[in-house]
């Protein structure tokens, strides 16, 4: 008992919540700003004279450079890193790192975004769409010479690789050139102009997609986001008499996010099953995520029946704010079908207090509070429903 007695002093973890609680909220209203202010992001501005063309042209060798890094690298959904990439995903990183140009996440909303121009004026560092039964689900950024720089996830050859617009499953599915830089022909407009006529009247694009609707800025919004839904076996190694491993529950998630940038915001909730408690959880999150990786939270908790500490018979209070706060890992997925699969680990703290709003011994609040739980988590792009 001398560990808890030694973290035991003038309430330093509550406070700790709080400013934990604070700092999280405060990110995650920035990025919710971020978001409503940048689902369109407006192109950068045009190029048109003789040493602006010269300007245009080193930044899409800078970017070119920095695409043929990537070659190699291994195909993975959802990747935005040298670990794996998908066809947009590498777009992506690569107009960011490059370009410092944030560009949407998935194919169908980058062909929205960019500004399509005839094929006699595309230009290496432009982007190449394909379709797939009429429907924008590929890309590739051009290097020149017919050739273009794309990651691939079936055939001969996967991950990031360079291939050429007269092979026949390219040409086959080629479907339009798209400009997202400024364009290196003097005289010459930037690709990143406001969008032609046919985009601001929502038409279709007669010259390369005959029939392929220009999504809408809420369709963009909508391909930029995911679900996931998790189960997982709730346990501790500690009770209110000491260290000993116990099983505390099981746990069920719902959660939708937005995955356009690096740092992903997300809402989502629970359901958590607690027996050794005598009560459910239903947890509101608040998330930020990074790609297949790492996700912190918090929120508040709304509970059903009156919690105690099993062993002891103790009965504590749940307040529904502060809720919970917590962190959890989750491993590279593994494709299943039009979803993935991945290991989920979590840990939690629920913040619980005495029945006279007191706040608990560090003993019993690590004891009632603190709970890892591992599982597995389906994580299903909407990009995936717009095939």
């Amino acid at each position: 008992m001398r560990f808890f007695r030694q973290i035991e002093n003038k309430g330093a973890a509550h406070v700790c919540a709080h400013r934990i609680y604070f700092i999280f909220v405060s990110l995650y209203a920035l990025l919710c700003a971020a978001l409503l202010s940048a689902q369109s992001a407006p192109p950068a501005p045009g190029f048109a004279s003789e040493s602006d063309a010269a300007s245009a042209r080193a930044l899409r060798e800078k970017v070119i450079r920095s695409a043929k890094q990537y070659v190699g690298v291994p195909y993975r959904y959802g990747g935005l890193s040298v670990t794996g990439m998908d066809c947009s995903g590498f777009i992506y990183t690569v107009a960011r790192e490059a370009a410092q140009v944030q560009l949407p996440r998935t194919a169908a909303a980058m062909y929205s975004f960019c500004r399509i121009v005839n094929d006699a004026k595309k230009e290496a560092g432009d982007i190449l769409f394909f379709r797939d039964g009429g429907k924008i689900t590929h890309a590739g950024l051009y290097i020149g010479n017919n050739q273009f720089i794309h990651a691939v996830s079936d055939g001969p050859n996967t991950g990031v690789i360079v291939s050429s617009l007269n092979q026949t499953t390219w040409k086959q599915k080629y479907a339009a050139c798209g400009q997202f830089l400024p364009s290196a022909q003097s005289g010459e407009k930037a690709a990143a102009d406001a969008p032609s006529a046919e985009r601001k009247n929502g038409s279709e694009h007669k010259t390369a997609l005959s029939d392929e609707k220009v999504p809408s800025d809420n369709t963009e919004f909508i391909l930029n986001t995911a679900f996931d839904f998790s189960g997982r076996l709730a346990w501790n190694f500690y009770t209110a008499d000491g260290f000993r491993f116990n099983i505390r529950g099981v746990y069920f998630q719902a959660h939708m996010l937005y995955t356009r940038w690096m740092l992903q915001p997300g809402v989502g909730i629970d359901i958590r099953i607690m027996p050794p408690m005598k009560i459910a959880h239903l947890p509101l999150r608040f998330t930020l995520s990074v790609p297949y990786g790492f996700r912190i939270y918090a929120g508040p908790v709304f509970t059903i029946g009156k919690p105690q500490l099993s062993e002891k018979g103790i009965e504590l209070k749940a307040p529904v704010f502060p809720g919970l706060f917590g962190i959890n890992w989750q491993s590279p997925p593994i494709a299943a079908g039009e979803a993935s699969l991945s290991f989920v680990q979590d840990l939690s703290w629920t913040i619980f207090k005495n029945p006279d709003n007191s706040r608990l011994s560090a003993q019993n609040a690590i004891a009632s509070g603190m709970t890892f739980s591992s599982g597995i988590r389906v994580t299903v792009p909407t990009k995936k429903m717009f095939k």
